[in-house]
């Protein structure tokens, strides 16, 4: 594990439901910085992926500007060694400013094979991009199998709520940080919703 870069990821928090938090460590922060978050909170040197995941930072992002509309706001760099992950580099290029917003995969970009060093480079560029309304019974989002939480790709309207259904699934989804199977979500009345 390397250490931090300016504007790069140190820590992914997923937000577990049922569960104690988890931690994907990514970076080591500078000495001269404190050590990388690894608590859900809502202050600090933190964006958001999701509701109950987030991206934790060495220092603050002072230094970036809000993303403009259809700019590559994050680039996701991993290496590969001989079919096996060697390192992981997470940079974020611009703030993401939407109150509520959702991680858009743009493309792939830079591949790179070492034939020599067998080492292959991949980058993936992310789109921050904004909620739109959904309407009733409308697909909202995925929900991991794993962590229970929801990517949204919309809002739901007042008086209901995103929820997926355990019999509708996705067999490969992709999403910044998640790849596998998905349920999938619905916009539906709260009122309607089988609690019991």
């Amino acid at each position: 594990m390397g250490t931090c870069r300016e504007n790069e990821v140190c820590n992914i928090v997923h937000n577990r439901y049922w569960m104690p938090s988890t931690v994907d460590k990514i970076c080591r922060c500078p000495l001269s910085a404190q050590s990388c978050p690894v608590v859900h909170s809502m202050h600090g040197n933190v964006m958001n992926v999701n509701s109950r995941t987030q991206m934790k930072f060495c220092e603050p992002l002072r230094n970036l500007r809000p993303c403009r509309d259809g700019e590559i706001a994050l680039r996701r760099k991993t290496l590969y060694q001989s079919y096996n992950l060697k390192n992981v580099s997470i940079v974020v290029d611009c703030l993401c400013d939407h109150r509520q917003s959702y991680w858009m995969f743009h493309n792939r970009s830079g591949e790179d094979f070492n034939e020599a060093r067998h080492i292959i480079t991949v980058v993936q560029n992310y789109k921050c991009i904004a909620l739109k309304r959904c309407a009733p019974h409308e697909f909202c989002g995925y929900g991991r199998r794993d962590y229970g939480f929801i990517y949204h790709r919309c809002t739901c309207p007042v008086s209901h709520q995103c929820k997926f259904d355990l019999d509708e699934t996705e067999n490969d989804i992709s999403e910044l940080f998640y790849e596998g199977p998905a349920y999938m979500a619905h916009c539906v009345p709260i009122y309607d919703y089988d609690w019991w």
